[in-house]
């Protein structure tokens, strides 16, 4: 029914036709969950079959009524088999992946044919909508560990792999869709990192990752790597200065005051290498935000300077309280710190 539908329609180019034949199949599978109270593999399966069927006839004729019906048609489809699913049920993963490859493309057709100057709302929403999936199915079917490692945060890892690939392929034909890609995959990233590692190994993480990214900015004179850059910067320098490395340490006696300076030094290191990688004059002077990061790099290299300071004193009181006390440690630091206004 729905194929003789789609054919009439397409004949006919009746958009009310081949979505009456279309989203009728696809909303099908559904009635599974209210005759058995859940949504089978092989029914969520035959609404991924329907959907490409939608998506194709829906691109090819420029029906968006029809893709997004088909949209919020299948969505729900593969999200309510993933949350009923038990971890590591690969045939879910690997129905799940397929769901995922369609909205990808679905996007990125949508995106290269639209006639927006940026990005096409349609195609957002629908990269959103995938990365969603993706994200949410990692966190369903792959809880647990394996070997130690968090399996959640391995298949996030992946995850964010894919998206930075989709962004290199299509850097040069569809700039903007390329950097939303980016954009997608760098935030997997820092959600990937954050499940695999802990405590000081992951503001290190971040902390070389805002560092790449500079290099990579200055290497491809591409401003939104140099924004990424500062965005995994500033979320490394938080998590060690609210985390690793507060400024209590400085203050309440402890054991062992030093025991975040790995990565506050990981933090100004970076800071630096932001500032060195932002050293030359924009070329399109015009650009009002690479003429600021330019112009206000000198903030980086003073926030370098400041987290150099901050690790020596907490070293200063990690050697009094293994010398003699905390108190006197803080003397010393006070005196570091007069040295480092006269100077």
């Amino acid at each position: 029914i729905a194929a003789v539908a789609t054919l009439v329609a397409l004949r006919w180019q009746e958009e009310l036709v081949a979505a009456l034949g279309l989203i009728g199949a696809l909303l099908v599978p559904l009635m599974t969950l209210v005759e058995e109270g859940e949504l089978t593999l092989i029914g969520t399966a035959f609404a991924a079959l329907v959907f490409t069927a939608v998506a194709v006839v829906a691109l090819r004729e420029r029906w968006i009524a029809l893709l997004i019906a088909g949209l919020v048609a299948s969505f729900p489809q593969i999200a309510g088999l993933v949350l009923q699913s038990e971890p590591t049920d690969w045939a879910v993963a690997w129905l799940t992946v397929l769901f995922w490859a369609l909205y990808v493309a679905v996007a990125a057709v949508v995106q290269l044919t639209s006639k927006a100057k940026l990005l096409d709302p349609l195609a957002v929403g629908v990269l959103l909508a995938s990365a969603a999936l993706a994200a949410g199915s990692s966190a369903q079917l792959f809880d647990g560990d394996v070997a130690g490692w968090s399996r959640e945060g391995l298949a996030l890892l992946v995850v964010s792999a894919a998206y930075l690939v989709l962004g290199a392929a299509f850097l040069r034909r569809a700039r903007d869709l390329a950097t939303f890609f980016w954009a997608v995959g760098l935030t997997v990233g820092a959600v990937a990192a954050a499940e695999l590692l802990t405590g000081g190994w992951l503001a290190v993480a971040w902390a070389g990752e805002a560092a790449v990214l500079a290099w990579v900015a200055e290497v491809t004179r591409e401003r939104r790597f140099r924004i990424a850059s500062i965005g995994y910067l500033l979320l490394a320098l938080a998590f060690t200065l609210g985390h690793e490395a507060p400024f209590d340490d400085l203050f309440e006696a402890s054991a062992h005051p030093a025991n975040g300076v790995p990565s506050v030094l990981a933090v100004a290191v970076a800071s630096l290498l932001v500032a060195w990688f932002s050293r030359q004059a924009p070329e399109e002077t015009d650009d009002a935000l690479l003429v600021t990061l330019h112009q206000g790099r000198s903030a980086f290299l003073w926030l370098a300077g400041a987290l150099f300071a901050y690790a020596a004193s907490l070293g200063i009181l990690e050697l009094s309280v293994w010398w003699h006390s905390f108190d006197r440690g803080q003397v010393a630091v006070t005196g570091f710190w007069a040295l480092l206004a006269v100077g």
